[in-house]
């Protein structure tokens, strides 16, 4: 027999049962994760193929934040550009090329023109196609028709021999119907055509007196 009782020995800490918790490595161990210590994040996809990416911690105080995100161009951005500037310049210059080729052009039009209107009949040309009946001075660049009037001497030429030389020389039908229609107090008269300038008079006397004068 003891104080704490008869037949019973006082209780031994050996006799309460440990308490039952996780599998641990040794007597140190714990079932909770050390203070600071970073859990591994969720499988993210990479460049490469997918890898365990840990959120950042802030250190002893446990604050996780998520991790930081990359913004990639797609591979295609560049290229693109490239093409871009080689299509425009290519375009600028088919229309450098085009505005250069239409002024060439329209300098040759207007250089063609040119040539067309000087190449015209000619006084000298027209004095042979006629027979010659006029009077051609200064170097083939005047002629003097002289039409037969009433008066002795008059002239020589008719009506239809001044016709042929209007004719030759291209002249407009207004001409010789400004020709025909004039009269003796209406003085001297003129016209311009191509390249001529002609003037006359006329009186029943001394017949119709033309004077043609090539300026080109």
């Amino acid at each position: 027999m003891t104080m704490w009782g008869a037949g019973r020995e006082p209780a031994q800490p050996s006799d309460f049962p440990e308490p039952v918790g996780p599998a641990s490595s040794g007597p140190t161990s714990s079932p909770y994760p050390p203070v600071g210590s970073v859990p591994m994040g969720p499988v993210y996809p990479s460049a490469v193929g997918s890898a365990l990416i840990a959120p950042v911690s802030s250190g002893l105080t446990g604050a996780v934040y998520p991790p930081p995100v990359v913004v990639r161009h797609p591979r295609w951005v560049v290229p693109a550009l490239v093409v871009m500037g080689v299509v425009t310049l290519a375009a600028l210059t088919v229309a450098s090329w085009a505005l250069a080729g239409g002024g060439t052009a329209s300098d040759a039009g207007t250089a063609s023109d040119d040539a067309g209107a000087s190449a015209g009949p000619t006084l000298q040309e027209a004095h042979q196609a006629c027979g010659s009946r006029g009077d051609l001075s200064d170097g083939g660049r005047t002629l003097y028709l002289d039409m037969k009037g009433e008066d002795f001497g008059s002239g020589t030429l008719t009506w239809s021999q001044v016709q042929c030389y209007l004719t030759a020389l291209q002249a407009p039908e207004y001409v010789l119907r400004h020709m025909q229609s004039t009269r003796a107090l209406d003085g001297r008269q003129s016209d311009t055509w191509g390249n001529f300038d002609a003037s006359w008079t006329y009186h029943p006397d001394h017949g119709l007196d033309v004077l043609i004068r090539q300026t080109t």
